[in-house]
């Protein structure tokens, strides 16, 4: 065998405590329960199975639990995910360090030790949240890999064991698989792709007949469990914190319930219950499957143990058929359940026998693999050698001789210690055929040999295809595409192709005018029909394109250094490659250019399949070493020493014709598949079709890859969501779901709506700034920034325009104000631990209320200058205080308690409470946040449910669900805007004169008995109490966001240093570097006047940015991005049948391109004659026109001579006198008769 699986696994009795009490002793007499998979919190080194003996829901029970700890030779061991097969008492795991599947034989509810064994059922699992299911009809375990992103079955009977049989039975199309499950019974499987716009797949159980039936609704759906007597999928959202259901066709889709600061990892299903493990809190969950309700006290080990993967084992969820289908096949390899029979599949490696069914060996072990090259030996390795070392380096081809040539050489690893062939036959480079499984071979001596790959090593026959004339420095072979072999000469400057087949050679033809500076490392873009390669001298390299006949010849990046290998992604059209000890990633169009430096310094060689990127490099002590990772994440994979090739690899390839196949290419990889949002591989029937879809709260536009958002202008509640960072709004009448356009990817935190401007404010996470901007999510703006803290809720004073705030716990909690002016003041400053959570304004009685989270928690009101504060509603019954509302229209104010799940009415001196929402104790926790009330209805955010809900503010206090989908996530903060609510904030009259000023120099606060006036800054007041000491000043500068050609931009705006900006003053302001004023404002000049509320024209855009236009580059496009401002310079690409005078243009002072001449138009000869007229008759037809055009003039000239002789005759030397006037040279009438009229005057 080519390969060594074994893994010394040791198994030991671990007992531990769980923290549940017995009712019952006569459950533990039956062979049922859960199976978990932990790791102690004190020592993560080794793996615990452990068994639960009863059923958490419908059985209690307490005391020692039996354990098994996994340990391995070869250091940790972690097992993620386990399942169960009930009657042949076998149980499967994937452990994580070890990268395999193992299988355990002989298991027993009190795990007793001599009666187990375990072994490795197959190695090369890729480290990742690998899933697996099994099969109890067909005794066939499945499982996902999120590296190699293919489905795998393999058998899983004891007879089997050890023989590496394994079937891919899924790998088109599939980003990032996790979570897998399947129903025996009707012969289904089920996936969850966790990919960048994740998807959940139905098929059957063969892999076919596959398709899509849920691509909405979820982040990042890990774990998935059927249901197979409700006919339901159900799966476990790790980012969302939830747990999702939906029909077998993926429909009826349903939250079930969140658990906010958890991290959901497995689950496993049982009658009505759902058994859920939570990674990050050490707890096992048990759900109402229907309802979400907690049907059990959690479960928990001590001493503490992450519990990570869960099963159910018993009979109830494994039911058998009448008759056992694949008994009666007695399959070689896999048996493969369906709903009225079975179905024999051959491993990968191996073909069924059309004639007696039997499978036999088809390439075997190498049927896909890496293949590497030194300059004596080409070696294959088995592809999942990715992920392990346990699989041996085989060599298949030497130019030296074997000392023994005996049929063991076939396997042998290790080469002949000195080389017999001439130095001119030593391996230069390889590629492969991989359709017919050849390997092309360039020498030293520049010769191209092709050979049958899979020919053993003792067998050294190969055929020459061509002698090269120059120094060959790449070679690639046009796989699937063509017979071609494509190889390139460093020392001419010249590609070559020979078609293997007719051995027929070509120079690529390059136009005459340009010159390929030793050209290397040549790959094919095989989709796309191109050439790449590495060009130029030692420290000034690049990387070049062209097509595969030798035109369009681009050069994609410049001034590189040490380049020493270059491949190609072919799904993503990206160029990796090692320059100076780094790895870089690059865009096909030169742009997106990434780097991470490697810790290996000395790498030299790039492979790359599917999700892994692999490198070699050499160590001092062990030679060239193998590393790969997952370039997705970035997770550091294994480490393999390559100690039979100690001399430098010249090449490495992968064997597998999938990567090279457009057919097979995720249609999405490339820039998103075209689509502005989402972008899903949808399969119906086998079948798929790219789909373009937008999130929740866009809709697709007609052109079927843009989304819009249809925003409502009356009858709304905007609602953050703190899961997904976007702010919807939800429409009251048609519970339509818009989103606000987010120009800036804000994190939203508290949201206002301000409904004198129609504008929406808001705070974002950990962020010092209060933005607006329209409806529509235009025109954003920031309003005010309040230094070192972190604004959350926000309430506005309508009377004044002053915008009140609380800020997190994070710094500085403090509850302040920001005016119109922009000033910020600080009201209440003297909270250290506590946290506060909402505010809520009310003028017209002068007073603010806010909740305090603290050890001793409650609702306080106080003048709204921040003194006299007032604990209003404290107790037992107030644990986390969160949302305000006040009914203006009753003297009501409402709140809600987030931990215990209540609402509360009360006065305004918080007596006379009444409760009208009560969940505590419901097992069905929302956990109330955010409240608003039009006088009619109170709404409420439920914070771990996906919806608002409506209270009906009479008795008996009806709720209605609003909004409901599950894709929103945890809803915080809202904002409700009717135009006819009649909740109307009461205005305070003495501050409502002079624009919210009363008699205030600069800032009003309503009070209880009146006002307070306060300045900016901390300038004290007069003692009159109402002017500052320190008169008033606009700001310095304005701070803006401005639309550019790249997007947006923030930038500073300056007021002129000599102008004081006091009241009334006029003063200049001054746009930054590339930018001027706005010639489009209605007012056209570069003045402000400061006024008391701040600079008169603050809020409009002041200041445009100067570009050159793009419109004005006519017949071309940029290639990358530019900037478009003075003094850029941006690569250009002119349109087809144009020709470049030049690759870069650049931006001048006057906003124009220079050169002018940028594009010529192409018109060949035949397109010249294609149009109708041949190229001399064109010619002559020019000179034609031109002589008519000057007989003409001739004509016109003589005429007109005649006809002025004839006037003066006929008109005397006094008329002409005067006509001379009209004539005179100085007017610009008549130039060309002045000169006639002259002639005749002498």
């Amino acid at each position: 065998m080519a390969k060594i699986i074994s893994v010394i696994i040791w198994i030991g009795l671990y007992n531990g405590c769980l923290s549940q009490r017995s009712n019952s002793t006569d459950s533990l007499l039956d062979e049922r329960g859960l199976v978990i998979t932990t790791l102690k919190r004190d020592d993560r080194t080794y793996a615990l199975v452990r068994h639960v003996p009863i059923y958490p829901g419908y059985e209690d029970f307490d005391g020692q639990i039996p354990g098994i700890r996994i340990t391995s030779e070869g250091g940790r061991t972690h097992v993620l995910s386990i399942d169960v097969e009930f009657r042949t008492r076998q149980f499967y795991m994937y452990d994580y360090h070890l990268g395999s599947i193992l299988v355990g034989s002989g298991y027993h509810k009190d795990l007793n030790v001599s009666g187990l064994s375990l072994a490795t059922l197959h190695a090369g699992v890729s480290k990742g949240t690998v899933q697996l299911a099994v099969d109890w009809l067909s005794h066939t375990v499945y499982w996902t890999d999120s590296l190699f992103r293919w489905i795998v079955a393999v058998p899983g009977e004891k007879q089997k064991l050890g023989k590496d049989y394994y079937k891919i039975i899924v790998d088109y199309h599939l980003d990032a698989p996790d979570g897998i499950t399947l129903d025996a019974w009707k012969g289904l499987l089920f996936w969850s792709d966790n990919g960048k716009h994740p998807k959940i797949e139905r098929s059957d159980l063969k892999g076919q007949n596959r398709h899509t039936i849920i691509s909405q609704h979820m982040v990042s759906p890990l774990s998935i469990e059927a249901d197979i007597y409700g006919n339901r999928i159900y799966w476990i959202d790790s980012y969302t914190e939830s747990i999702l259901s939906a029909t077998y066709d993926g429909s009826d889709i349903k939250l079930i319930t969140r658990t906010p600061r958890s991290v959901y990892f497995d689950l496993a299903i049982y009658k009505d219950v759902v058994y859920v493990t939570d990674i990050r809190n050490d707890n096992l969950y048990t759900f109402n499957k229907t309802t979400g309700s907690i049907e059990s006290s959690v479960l928990n080990l001590s001493p503490p143990e992450t519990i990570y993967g869960v099963a159910t084992y018993g009979e109830y969820n494994q039911p058998l058929k009448d008759s056992d289908y694949c008994d009666t096949k007695k399959c070689d390899h896999l048996c493969i359940s369906e709903v009225n029979t079975a179905t024999c599949v051959c491993s990968e490696g191996y073909k069924k026998n059309t004639t007696t069914g039997a499978c036999q060996e088809s390439f075997a072990n190498f049927h896909k693999a890496i293949v590497i090259a030194n300059s004596t030996h080409i070696c294959m390795w088995d592809i999942r050698s990715f992920a392990t070392h346990a699989y041996v380096l085989v060599c298949k081809f030497t130019v030296i001789g074997l000392p023994d040539p005996t049929p063991t050489a076939s396997v042998s690893s290790t080469p002949p210690p000195l080389p017999t062939a001439s130095p001119r036959d030593m391996i230069k480079l390889f590629d492969l055929d991989i359709e017919n499984r050849n390997v092309f071979i360039a020498t030293a001596g520049n010769k191209l040999y092709k050979r049958p790959v899979d020919l053993p090593i003792e067998n050294d026959a190969k055929e020459v295809i061509a002698q090269a004339a120059g120094v060959i420095s790449g070679l690639a072979y046009d796989t699937s595409y063509s017979t071609n072999l494509y190889w390139s000469e460093s020392s001419t400057g010249n590609i070559w192709f020979v078609d293997v087949d007719t051995k027929s050679t070509r120079r690529v033809s390059i136009d005459a005018k340009l010159t390929l500076v030793k050209p290397r490392n040549l790959i094919i873009l095989s989709t796309l029909r191109r050439l790449a390669w590495v060009a130029g001298n030692q420290g000034n390299e690049s990387i070049q394109t062209m097509t595969v006949d030798g035109t369009d010849l681009r050069t994609v990046v410049t001034g590189l250094a040490d380049v020493t290998s270059l491949i190609y992604d072919n799904e993503a059209r990206l160029f990796y490659f090692i320059a100076n000890g780094s790895v870089h990633q690059l865009s096909l169009n030169g742009s997106d250019q990434l780097a991470a430096v490697l810790e290996d310094k000395t790498a030299y060689l790039l492979l790359h399949y599917n999700n892994y990127l692999a490198w070699v490099y050499t160590d001092p002590r062990y030679g060239n070493v193998w590393k790969s990772k997952n370039y997705g994440t970035d997770t550091t994979g294994v480490h393999v020493i390559l100690s039979n090739t100690s001399s430098l690899l010249v090449d490495m390839k992968v064997l597998d014709i999938k990567p090279k196949l457009a057919e097979a290419a995720n249609p999405c990889a490339y820039m998103n598949g075209g689509c502005e949002q989402i972008c899903i591989p949808k399969y119906s029937g086998d079948i798929m079709v790219k789909v373009c879809e937008c999130s929740i709260g866009f809709k697709l536009d007609t052109d079927k890859v843009s989304c819009r958002s249809d925003v409502a202008t009356d009858n709304f509640i905007l609602v953050s969501d703190w899961t997904h960072n976007t702010l919807n709004q939800i429409h009251l009448q048609t519970q339509e779901i818009n989103a606000i356009v987010n120009m800036d990817n804000d994190i939203y935190m508290g949201v206002y709506f301000d409904t004198n401007t129609k504008r929406i404010i808001w705070s974002e996470y950990k962020q010092s700034t209060i933005s607006s901007s329209e409806l529509d999510g235009s025109d954003q703006q920031t309003i005010g920034n309040i230094g070192n803290s972190y604004p959350y809720r926000m309430d506005k004073d309508m009377t004044t325009g002053n915008l009140y705030y609380t800020t997190t716990s994070h710094s500085n909690p403090h509850i302040g104000v920001l005016t119109p002016s922009g000033a910020n003041v600080w009201l209440k400053k003297d909270f250290t631990e506590e946290t506060l959570g909402d505010i809520v304004v009310h003028p017209g009685k002068g007073w603010m209320f806010y909740t305090v989270i603290h050890s001793i928690s409650y609702v306080a009101r106080a003048n709204m200058d921040g003194t006299n504060e007032v604990r209003i509603i404290l107790g037992d019954h107030v644990s986390v205080p969160d949302g305000l509302a006040i009914d203006f229209t009753r003297d009501h104010l409402y709140w809600s308690d987030a931990h215990n799940d209540t609402i509360q009415r009360c006065n305004f001196d918080g007596n006379s409470c009444v409760t009208i929402v009560n969940k505590t104790g419901t097992f069905q926790p929302e956990e109330i946040r955010d409240l608003v009330t039009d006088g009619k209805y109170l709404y409420y955010s439920a914070y771990i449910k996906d919806h608002v809900v409506r209270v009906d503010l009479m008795e008996p206090y009806n709720t209605t669900i609003v909004g409901q989908n599950p894709s929103l996530g945890k809803l915080d903060t809202m904002a409700l805007y009717i135009s006819s609510n009649r909740n109307i904030q009461n205005v305070s009259k003495a501050c409502q004169a002079r624009e919210g000023l009363g008699n205030c120099s600069s800032i009003c606060f309503p009070t209880e008995t009146g006002r307070t006036c306060a300045c900016k800054d901390d300038i004290p007041l007069k003692p009159d109490g109402r002017t500052c000491s320190i008169s008033d000043k606009c700001a310095d500068i304005i701070r803006q966001r401005v639309q550019t050609a790249a997007g947006s931009e923030d930038i500073v705006i300056e007021i002129d240093r000599n102008c004081i900006r006091q009241l009334d003053d006029k003063c200049e302001y001054r746009c930054p570097d590339f930018f001027a004023p706005n010639e489009n404002l209605k007012i056209k000049s570069n003045q402000l006047t400061c006024t008391n509320i701040g600079w008169d024209r603050q809020r409009e855009p002041l200041c445009k940015e100067l570009v050159c236009s793009k419109s004005s580059l006519l017949n071309g496009i940029f290639v990358g991005s530019c900037s478009q401002r003075p003094g850029s310079m941006c690569m250009f690409k002119c349109n087809q049948g144009y020709t470049n005078t030049t690759d870069m243009v650049l931006c001048n002072e006057n906003l124009n391109w220079t050169p002018t001449e940028y594009c010529t138009a192409t018109i060949s000869v035949s397109q010249a004659q294609t149009s109708g007229l041949p190229v001399a008759g064109v010619a002559v037809g020019i000179v034609l026109l031109i002589l008519v055009i000057v007989a003409l003039v001739v004509v016109i000239v003589f005429l007109l001579r005649r006809y002025v002789v004839s006037l003066i005759s006929l008109l005397g030397m006094t008329t002409l006198k005067k006509l001379h006037f009209l004539f005179n040279p100085f007017s610009s009438r008549c130039v060309f008769l002045n000169r006639l009229c002259i002639s005749n005057w002498t």
